[in-house]
């Protein structure tokens, strides 16, 4: 993880070359095949689906097709395996695609989580230190390691005195439940379905600013065959966002 801390610091820097070539990048002209966008139930997804629905994408003439995934961790796999051009996904998880699929580049950064991204945990760990000795869950080589790291950093608990598990964070409230694991890394809105369960916030990343970011990434291949319906894209995308 300490390697995609130092990733997240360098990243930045190309999505705002791609963004900010107007000439070079974006020449060729407009096509009517759709671009295919493969998103989860994360709030940074809204302006994909207001943007086809009420027709911002259409008025820049680029057809965009958003594909819903329940489960995060398929979509990724999926794209990975060409069935997408372009993913929603958090900066975190584009260094896990980068693993197996290189010819990828950021394009828009969506949103910072404020809070979206907690872990919760049940009634008996009231602070974070009483995860000692506890089993907490998280998705490993993903976002949600990082923030898991970030908050036992932030609270002075030794990261060899927790015993951390791979779970889908979709599957929270089932581990909860089933007692397979003592507190657990998610996101809304399986954070809203944990509460109604009688789980709580540990901890969310409101208390690390910065560091759980949503990005929008394609695969070069179309960046480099049709810019100009990048661009058209984009400006549905923010159009949608106002």
């Amino acid at each position: 993880m300490k390697k995609l801390l130092r990733w997240l610091c360098i990243i930045p820097l190309s999505y705002t070359t791609l963004i900010g070539c107007e000439g070079g990048l974006f020449s060729q002209g407009l096509n009517q095949d759709p671009i295919s966008i493969s998103y989860s139930s994360t709030p940074g997804h809204y302006p994909l689906i207001l943007g086809k629905e009420k027709g911002f994408f259409k008025a820049q003439g680029v057809v965009v097709e958003p594909e819903f995934h329940k489960d995060y961790i398929s979509q990724i796999n999926e794209f990975r395996s060409g069935k997408y051009d372009g993913i929603v996904v958090a900066l975190g998880s584009v260094l896990s695609i980068l693993t197996t699929t290189p010819d990828v580049q950021i394009i828009l950064v969506i949103n910072n989580s404020q809070g979206r991204d907690a872990i919760l945990a049940r009634n008996n760990i009231q602070e974070v230190e009483d995860l000692k000795g506890k089993v907490l869950g998280t998705r490993l080589g993903d976002f949600g390691e990082l923030l898991v790291q970030e908050m036992l950093k932030k609270h002075n608990v030794p990261l060899d005195s927790v015993k951390i598990v791979n779970i889908n964070a979709e599957d929270l409230v089932e581990k909860l439940n089933t007692g397979v694991i003592d507190a657990g890394q998610t996101w809304h809105p399986y954070t809203v379905q944990a509460s109604n369960y009688g789980y709580h916030v540990l901890f969310d990343s409101t208390e690390t600013p910065g560091l759980i970011t949503e990005v929008l990434v394609v695969r070069r291949s179309v960046i480099r065959d049709r810019p100009e319906e990048l661009k058209a894209l984009l400006k549905g995308w923010l159009e949608s966002r106002e």
